[in-house]
């Protein structure tokens, strides 16, 4: 059977995972379909789009409910066999309609899924009968891959560090920080960021802004804007009110300084961060080259440690030190290959044809 390809994203996030991937079978010039979950329609970058071959090329499924979500199975499993595909990869391998599609897909195609967070083959049920059609799984990063994997599941990783062509935007003052999404105290450390916007920088001071890149009216932003009016920061933050389209957001986060994950420092949330998944702000600075600003606490870790400018409970580091790691993280960019996005592409491909 000639290769040919089926991208699958049935959940509603994780579609900038996909452009690693498209390229990487277009520079193979292996055709390929893609479909997505229509809640993604709104958020893709004009250049994806274009490079999957146009919206009419884009197959779009409701998976909000249960009946949708069968009917998502069914349109991949008729696309498979009406385009004669031979490998599907899921984007996301994991939730019910991950599960449903799992049960519908021919026993003669190669599958693929790709693992967010390695946790869920000890502890979802779920998962385990994903497993039982899906024995081929890819991790964001090679620290994450199981050091004794499940028996009959097969491992893999690559980073899906490409991304569109963005002009960058003019920084917003001296040290210009982003902190990508919406407001959501669950995934991120929002006061230790307000401690770093009362302390200034040190020798050489300087104006820092801090711009939250998401919606500041959804999830926890309101409170979060509350506690920054009534500690007198508001000079400090750049807010948006509404979706920040995809070529503003990558704009932002080209021309920045610097990206801010907002790593939880401990508990459980701060193991899984260094052992089972990735945050998605990391693979984003990597995509544009951007230094990392974290806690020095995660200094120990090889890619962190590679791109990363570190602070402590005494603040940000000054302007200088900062330019000077600004500096050194570019030649780590230039020079380690696990930030070269030909070399991720090709570790996807091989791994999906099984190559390797």
């Amino acid at each position: 059977m000639p290769t040919r390809v089926l991208l699958v994203e049935l959940g509603d996030s994780h579609n900038e995972l996909l452009l690693t991937q498209v390229s990487a079978l277009q520079g193979a010039d292996i055709p390929f379909s893609v479909v997505l979950n229509d809640r993604l329609r709104p958020r893709l970058h004009p250049d994806f789009v274009r490079r999957a071959g146009g919206l009419s090329r884009l197959r779009f499924v409701g998976c909000a409910t249960p009946l949708q979500r069968a009917a998502a199975a069914a349109t991949v499993r008729r696309r498979i066999g009406a385009e004669g595909i031979s490998h599907v990869v899921v984007n996301t391998a994991s939730g019910n309609a991950v599960q449903l599609l799992s049960l519908a897909l021919p026993r003669a195609v190669e599958v693929t899924g790709i693992l967010h967070d390695v946790s869920r083959l000890e502890t979802s049920s779920r998962q385990k009968v994903i497993s039982r059609r899906i024995r081929h799984y890819l991790v964001l990063a090679d620290h994450l891959l199981p050091r004794t994997p499940p028996e009959g599941l097969r491992f893999g990783a690559f980073s899906p560090i490409e991304y569109p062509d963005a002009t960058p935007a003019p920084p917003r003052a001296d040290l210009h920080l982003v902190v990508p999404g919406t407001v959501n105290r669950r995934r991120r450390n929002y006061d230790r960021l307000v401690a770093l916007a009362k302390q200034r920088t040190g020798a050489g001071g300087g104006r820092v802004v801090f711009e939250i890149l998401g919606d500041i009216t959804r999830h926890d932003g309101p409170d979060f804007e509350r506690m920054v009016r009534s500690e007198g920061l508001v000079d400090r933050f750049v807010f948006h009110r509404d979706f920040v389209p995809a070529p503003a957001f990558y704009s932002a986060v080209a021309g920045c300084h610097g990206v801010l994950p907002l790593l939880p420092l401990e508990g459980p949330s701060a193991r899984a961060y260094r052992h089972l998944r990735i945050s998605g702000t990391t693979v984003l600075a990597y995509g544009f080259r951007r230094p990392l600003v974290l806690h020095r606490q995660w200094a120990d870790m090889e890619d962190f440690a590679l791109t990363g400018i570190f602070y402590d409970e005494g603040g940000l580091p000054s302007l200088e030190q900062i330019r000077a790691a600004e500096t050194r993280i570019a030649a780590a960019y230039r020079a380690e290959p696990r930030f070269d996005p030909a070399t991720q592409s090709r570790r996807w491909l091989d791994f999906v044809l099984r190559r390797c």
